[in-house]
């Protein structure tokens, strides 16, 4: 049990794991930086670095802010960055007993019109894809463009034996809160084991209502599985699509000169949704 936890538990926090660096700002941990808004009954933890367009990091799973590092140092020379600590997660107190991505949505939305800006550029990884996804959605004057990492609208769309360590993970805390363990927050750690087990998926047509030009990413050896990343590349209306090679679900933390140069393409270039059909045909479209 002990050995099964301690995986489960690497698992989930694979997100919170990068290089060591001591050249740069605590990200996390940033009092010059901080601030903090109160949304939906909690209180939003946000780091802002840099000047310029605004340009808010949304983290995965199990991790804050400080996963993004690369990004916030990469980002902040050319955007106003806008790095966020989600509801249940960093600094950002949980205050909720059921957490889902629709509301974490809401939070992130009730945070830009405090801020009174928006529409944004958007980078999320993993679970701030979706969040993402569902800002976009639920709010279309909110995101003006998007790059989504790792993304998965249904939690089919992860490989069976991601699948099966969830289950795995969320037995193993239900059985320590059964016991009356205190030695972890175990009501936390299964509010997020929830939010990815009992995920509201996003249909193909909802997909099609999301007007922002979105790139849609995923490493070749990513947890979701290549089919699902597909799915949701065609049915979004304005997306391109990079799958990158010898790549893992952790690329923003293992290559992020590459993650991040795909990044700054996509958004410093106008949006094009080019076929080879149209470039043999001299029709290129430009949305």
């Amino acid at each position: 049990m002990k050995h099964g936890l301690i995986l489960a538990t690497l698992w989930l926090s694979a997100c919170a794991f990068q290089p060591a660096a001591t050249d740069r700002p605590p990200y996390g941990h940033n009092a010059a930086a901080a601030s903090r808004h109160d949304v939906n009954g909690t209180s939003l933890y946000v780091e802002t670095y840099g000047e310029g367009e605004p340009l808010l990091l949304l983290h995965g799973n199990g991790d804050s802010l400080a996963g993004m590092k690369h990004q916030i140092a990469h980002f902040a020379k050319r955007y106003r960055v806008i790095a966020v600590d989600s509801r249940g997660h960093g600094q950002t107190p949980l205050a909720t007993g059921a957490l889902t991505y629709e509301l974490i949505a809401s939070d992130i939305a009730a945070l830009l019109k405090q801020l009174g800006l928006g529409p944004v550029k958007l980078i999320g990884w993993s679970d701030g894809g979706i969040v993402g996804l569902w800002l976009a959605l639920t709010e279309p004057d909110a995101v003006s463009q998007m790059a989504i990492m790792g993304v998965n609208i249904a939690p089919d769309g992860a490989y069976d034996w991601d699948l099966d360590s969830l289950k795995a993970y969320r037995e193993q805390i239900e059985h320590q809160l059964a016991q009356g363990d205190s030695s972890q927050d175990w009501p936390l750690l299964l509010q997020r084991v929830k939010l990815m087990d009992e995920q509201t998926p996003i249909s193909h047509a909802q997909l099609q209502n999301i007007s922002a030009p979105t790139l849609v990413m995923a490493g070749d050896e990513d947890v979701i599985r290549p089919e699902h990343t597909l799915a949701i590349y065609r049915h979004l209306p304005r997306a391109q699509l990079a799958i990158f090679p010898g790549a893992t679900h952790m690329l923003p933390s293992e290559a992020p000169d590459i993650f991040n140069a795909a990044v700054e393409r996509f958004f410093s270039e106008p949006f094009r949704r080019q076929t080879t059909r149209q470039v043999f045909q001299g029709e290129a479209q430009e949305h």
